[in-house]
């Protein structure tokens, strides 16, 4: 009777172990959420943006960075302001934070983008990325805020007066390749004549 008891209990702790291991990974993962808050698509401006990040383990000296793509050369600047609750003073700001980040606790952030003086015509979509490294420089998890639509910004671009001169210049670059063209292909062939 006791050896049965012992197989039961040897099979319900292997039981529990392969549980485990099959949903330990899947809780263990850091979970990322960012949210707009005030936006702004004039040159120039300040958009702001909060959220919060969740690891899914202990993680000492993590590395959160924020990059922003827009289909500029310059998408300007974007800061950290506040994080875990306390506001980031103005020289300490950038895109880069290290905190010590503790498994399932939720740490708050904010953040701000500041636009580019020239948006080349207007800006109607971007995307703000933010990824979270360990201390050895591996990824630990990323998440995206894309904000606007790349249709509503060639349509913009498209429309602007910039857009309209960028057009005309494409023309008439192409008219003069034409005409340049036509008099090389005449002064070869009246020397081929002589």
């Amino acid at each position: 009777m006791n050896h049965r008891k012992q197989d039961r209990r040897t099979l319900i702790v292997f039981l529990v172990l392969f549980l485990c291991s099959l949903f330990g990974p899947a809780c263990g993962e850091t979970v990322i959420e960012i949210t707009p808050d005030e936006w702004s698509w004039e040159a120039g401006s300040v958009s702001s943006f909060h959220g919060a990040v969740t690891p899914g383990a202990d993680c000492e000296g993590a590395v959160l960075t924020m990059t922003v793509e827009t289909r500029l050369e310059d998408s300007g600047e974007v800061f950290f302001t506040s994080f875990a609750g306390k506001n980031i003073k103005v020289k300490k700001r950038g895109p880069e934070w290290t905190a010590d980040l503790t498994a399932g606790e939720e740490t708050p952030f904010e953040g701000e983008w500041y636009l580019p003086e020239d948006t080349g015509g207007g800006l109607a979509s971007a995307t703000i990325l933010l990824r979270v490294t360990d201390a050895d420089g591996n990824e630990i998890a990323r998440a995206e805020l894309k904000e606007g639509s790349e249709e509503e910004e060639t349509a913009l671009v498209n429309s602007s007066p910039l857009g309209t001169v960028n057009r005309l210049m494409i023309l008439l670059a192409a008219a003069c390749v034409i005409v340049w063209g036509a008099a090389v292909g005449r002064h070869l062939y009246l020397n081929r004549k002589r």
